[in-house]
C-alpha cells in the first residue's frame, strides 16, 4: 500500500454544473402519479387478487351460514276491493258521507287496516295471547342448529367482569320485584299490548294508485297462520265498515230527533211573535192603510203649498199698505191702492166736494159759510177715508196672521203623517221579518221532519259493506324470506366490492416504494436497479454479500452486476469515488457496498469499501473481522493509512473499518485528512465506496457528497416512507451532490414482479428460470 500518494482534489463544483441533476420543483402533481391509469388499476387488482378472493370467500361464507340459520318467513296476501260508497236515502254528508273515491281514500282505508283498534279485535278474535307464536311459554322447543350449539352467551359472560355481572343481577332482581307489584289484570293487559305490537309488526297493506284494490299481507314463520291472520284482518275490516254504517245511522237518527224537537219549538216561538206584533199594530190590511196615509200626505202637501202662497200674498199686501201709510200722503196713496168699493165711493165724493169747493172759491171770498161748509164736508170725507184705510189695513194684518197659522198647521200635520208612515214602515219591516222567520222555520222543520221519517223507517238489514274480499289468502308453499340465491349472489358481489375497496385502501396506506417506475416517477431520480431479498431454504445461511461469491449466477448476483453497470454508465466517465447513503438505518447500505465491492473485485477491479459510520460501525461484523483500527484512528492521526486498510481474503476486496466510536465523527469527516484520504483512494483504486450513516439524521453524507464522483441513494423496498426519501434526496441536491441513482434494497422479487407494469414488464418473474440459485 506504500505506492499510494496524495494528489490535489478535483473541482467538484464544475463537475456538478455539467451533471444533469433532477429537479424536485418539476415533479408532477400528486408525487408524479397519474390521476387515472386503467392498466395500473387492473395490475393492482391482479397483484392483490388473494385479498379479493379471501374477502369474497369469507363474506360469502358468512352470508351462506346466515341464510342457512335464518328463520324462513312466509307472506300470505288477501285482496280487498273498496266499493264506491252508495247513495244514501239520507243526504247529510257530515253524517254518512258518500263522496267520490280517490287515492287518498285508498290510503286512508289502508291506514285503517293497519290501525291498533282493528288489530286488537283480530288479536281477541284469534286469541293470540294463547297462541304459541306469540306466547313463548306455549311454544315447542326447536332443535338447535350449528350456530345455536355455540355457547355465545357463556362466552360473552366470561368476558364480563364479576362486578358488572353482580350489578346486572341486582337490576334483574329489581325488575322482578317491580313486576311482582303489578296485578294479574295489569300484567295480562301489558302482555296483550306486547302481542298486539308483535301482530302489527307482521301486517302490511299496499294501496294501489290506479285501482280500489287493497292488498293485505301478513308475514309469519307459520304459513298457515299467515293466511289465517290476513283473512281475519280482512273480515274484521269488512264487518267494521258495516258496524260503522249502523253507528252512523243511529247517530243520524238521534241527531235528527233532537233537531226536530228544537225546530218545532223554534217555529212555535216565531209564530207567536208574529201574531203578537200584528195585534200591536192594530190593523190587518197593511197595503190599504198605507195607501190612505199616502193620499192624506199628498193632499196636505197641496194644501201646504196653497197656504204658503196665500200667506205670501197677504204678507205682500200688508207690507205694501204699511209702506204707503208711512210715506207722505200715505192715506191717500193707500186709498188709491186699496181695492175697496167704499173707499172708491168716498174718493168719488171727495173729488166732487173738492170740485165744488174750487167753484165756490171762485165765486165766494173769505170765510163764506158755504166755503166753510164745503171744507168741513171735505174734512169729514177725508177722515172717513182714513178710518176706512185703517180698517182695511187691520183686516189685511189679520188675514196675514190667519194665513201663517194655516201654513204652520198644515206643515205640522204633514210632519205627523210622515212620522205615522215611518212608524208604519218599521212595523211592516218587522212584520215581514217575522213572517219570513216563520216561513223559514216552517220549511226547515218540514225538511228535517221528512228526513227523520225517512231515516226512521230504514231497515238495518239493507246496510251493506263498502268493501268485499275478492281474493282470500292461502297458505304460501314457499317462504318469501330469505331469498337464498339472491342473498348469496348479492353477498358475493358486495364481497368483491369490499375486497376491491380494501385493496385500494391498502394501496393508499402503502407509503413505500414498490417499483422502479414508481420511484423514478415520484422522485425524478433515475434508478440503478434493485437488490433482491434472500429467501428460501438454499440461501437462508448466506448473507447478501456472500451470495455474490457463493452463487455468482443467481438473481442476486445478476442484480448487483446490473447496478454496477448502471453506475459505470451514469456519467461521461466511470465514477471512481462513490458515496452510499440512505434516509434511515437498516436499509442495506453496507450490504450493497460490500456486494458491489466483491462483484467489482471479481471482475478484476481494485476496489475498497470505507465504513464512514463511526457511530455504529458494521463492516467488521459483516466480514467477521475484529474492529481494532479503522477510519476514526486515521482521522485522529493515531494510525497510518497502510495500517487501517484490510483485505477480504475471499474476494480480494480492500476495506477500512470504522474504528472505535469517535465522540466527534462529523468534525472528523469534515477534516482535511478525510479529503486527503479520498484523494489517495481515488488515485490508488478503480472504485472506492464510502458508506455513511443516514443522511437525514447526520450530516456526514452531505459533507462527503461534495467530494465524491457519484452518490447512491439506498431505499428499502416497501418500508421507507416516500416523503422521507424525497426529503433526503432534496437535502443532497441542495448540497450540490451528484446522485447517480436510487437502489431499491431487500426487494421481494416475486412480489416486485407484480408491481412492474408497462414498459418495464415482469422482469424478474419472466426470466427467473435463467437464474441459478
Amino acid at each position: 500500500m506504500s505506492n499510494l500518494s496524495y494528489m490535489p482534489l478535483r473541482d467538484r463544483d464544475e463537475d456538478y454544473e455539467e451533471t444533469i441533476a433532477p429537479s424536485f420543483d418539476s415533479m408532477p402533481a400528486g408525487h408524479g402519479e397519474p390521476a387515472f391509469d386503467l392498466r395500473q388499476i387492473v395490475h393492482t387488482l391482479w397483484r392483490r387478487k388473494m385479498i379479493i378472493i379471501a374477502t369474497s370467500f369469507i363474506i360469502t361464507l358468512l352470508a351462506v351460514l346466515g341464510v342457512m340459520q335464518a328463520t324462513p318467513l312466509y307472506v300470505a296476501e288477501a285482496q280487498l276491493v273498496v266499493e264506491r260508497q252508495r247513495d244514501r236515502t239520507l243526504e247529510f254528508r257530515q253524517v254518512l258521507q258518500g263522496g267520490r273515491f280517490d287515492h287518498y281514500t285508498n290510503r286512508t282505508e289502508a291506514a285503517v287496516l293497519m290501525s291498533r283498534g282493528l288489530a286488537g279485535k283480530v288479536v281477541d278474535e284469534l286469541d293470540l295471547v294463547n297462541h304459541p307464536l306469540f306466547n313463548s311459554s306455549l311454544a315447542e322447543p326447536k332443535p338447535k342448529g350449528l350456530l345455536d350449539r355455540i355457547d355465545l352467551r357463556g362466552f360473552v359472560r366470561s368476558l364480563i367482569p364479576d362486578w358488572v355481572r353482580d350489578e346486572l343481577r341486582g337490576g334483574d332482581k329489581k325488575s322482578k320485584a317491580t313486576e311482582e307489584t303489578y296485578t294479574k289484570a295489569e300484567m295480562a293487559a301489558y302482555f296483550r299490548e306486547d302481542v298486539l305490537e308483535d301482530f302489527l309488526s307482521g301486517v302490511d297493506v299496499d294501496s294501489s294508485e290506479s285501482s280500489r284494490v287493497l292488498e293485505v299481507e301478513y308475514i309469519s314463520t307459520d304459513p298457515e297462520f299467515a293466511a289465517q291472520a290476513a283473512n281475519a284482518l280482512a273480515e274484521v275490516y269488512i264487518n267494521e265498515t258495516v258496524l260503522r254504517k249502523f253507528a252512523a245511522n243511529a247517530r243520524a237518527t238521534d241527531w235528527l230527533n233532537q233537531q226536530v224537537s228544537e225546530l218545532r219549538q223554534r217555529l212555535e216561538v216565531s209564530r207567536n211573535a208574529l201574531e203578537a206584533h200584528r195585534r200591536t199594530m192594530g190593523f190587518v190590511d197593511i197595503q190599504g192603510e198605507s195607501s190612505v196615509l199616502g193620499q192624506q200626505l199628498a193632499q196636505l202637501n197641496i194644501d201646504l203649498v196653497r197656504a204658503r202662497s196665500g200667506r205670501a200674498e197677504a204678507d205682500a199686501r200688508y207690507q205694501q199698505i204699511q209702506k204707503l201709510l208711512q210715506s207722505e200722503g200715505g192715506s191717500e196713496s193707500a186709498a188709491t191702492v186699496l181695492d175697496s168699493q167704499l173707499i172708491q165711493r168716498l174718493r168719488e165724493q171727495e173729488a166732487a166736494v173738492i170740485r165744488q169747493l174750487g167753484e165756490l172759491k171762485t165765486q165766494l171770498r173769505g170765510r163764506h159759510p158755504k166755503l166753510i161748509l164745503k171744507e168741513s164736508e171735505l174734512t169729514d170725507l177725508q177722515q172717513k177715508i182714513s178710518r176706512e184705510v185703517e180698517k182695511i189695513t187691520t183686516s189685511l194684518g189679520n188675514e196675514l196672521e190667519i194665513a201663517e197659522i194655516r201654513e204652520r198647521t198644515t206643515a205640522a200635520e204633514i210632519e205627523r203623517l210622515k212620522q205615522a208612515i215611518l212608524k208604519q214602515n218599521e212595523s211592516v219591516v218587522t212584520l215581514r221579518a217575522l213572517e219570513s222567520e216563520v216561513a223559514a222555520n216552517d220549511a226547515i222543520y218540514q225538511t228535517i221532519l221528512t228526513r227523520f221519517k225517512e231515516t226512521d223507517v230504514q231497515d238495518d238489514a239493507t246496510q251493506q259493506a263498502d268493501a268485499r274480499l275478492i281474493s282470500p289468502a292461502v297458505p304460501p308453499l314457499r317462504p318469501s324470506y330469505p331469498r337464498k340465491t339472491l342473498i348469496v349472489f348479492v353477498a358475493l358481489l358486495a364481497s368483491v366490492v369490499v375486497g376491491i375497496v380494501l385493496v385500494f385502501i391498502l394501496e393508499h396506506l402503502d407509503v413505500g416504494f414498490r417499483s422502479i417506475p414508481q420511484i423514478e416517477q415520484i422522485t425524478g431520480v433515475p434508478s440503478l436497479g434493485i437488490m433482491p431479498k434472500l429467501h428460501g431454504f438454499a440461501t437462508r445461511h448466506l448473507r447478501p454479500q456472500d451470495m455474490v461469491l457463493e452463487k455468482p449466477n443467481s438473481m442476486f448476483a445478476e442484480c448487483i452486476r446490473s447496478i454496477r453497470t448502471s453506475l459505470m454508465l451514469s456519467g461521461r466517465v466511470a465514477p471512481r469515488t462513490i458515496l452510499v447513503t440512505s434516509s434511515e438505518p437498516e436499509e442495506g447500505k453496507m450490504s450493497l457496498s460490500l456486494s458491489l465491492g466483491r462483484s467489482a473485485a471479481q471482475a478484476g477491479q481494485r476496489v475498497i469499501v470505507v465504513d464512514c459510520d463511526m457511530r455504529r460501525p458494521s463492516i467488521h461484523t459483516d466480514l467477521d473481522v475484529p474492529n481494532l483500527r479503522g477510519l476514526a484512528e486515521f482521522l485522529e492521526d493515531t494510525a497510518k493509512l497502510e495500517d487501517i486498510i484490510e483485505i477480504d481474503d475471499s474476494s480480494g476486496m480492500h476495506f477500512i473499518a470504522g474504528g472505535h466510536s469517535a465522540p466527534n465523527p462529523t468534525d472528523l469527516i469534515n477534516s482535511d485528512r478525510m479529503w486527503q484520504l479520498i484523494q489517495r483512494l481515488e488515485r490508488g483504486y478503480d472504485l472506492a465506496l464510502f458508506k455513511t450513516p443516514p443522511s437525514l439524521a447526520f450530516s456526514e453524507a452531505t459533507i462527503l457528497s461534495k467530494h465524491v464522483d457519484k452518490c447512491i441513494y439506498v431505499v428499502r423496498w416497501g418500508e421507507t416512507d416516500r416523503a422521507t426519501v424525497s426529503l433526503g434526496l432534496r437535502n443532497l441536491l441542495d448540497s450540490k451532490a451528484d446522485i447517480a441513482g436510487v437502489v431499491l434494497t431487500q426487494v421481494d422479487a416475486r412480489k416486485h414482479s407484480g408491481y412492474s407494469y408497462g414498459s418495464h414488464g415482469d422482469t424478474y418473474g419472466i426470466y427467473e428460470k435463467y437464474y441459478q440459485g
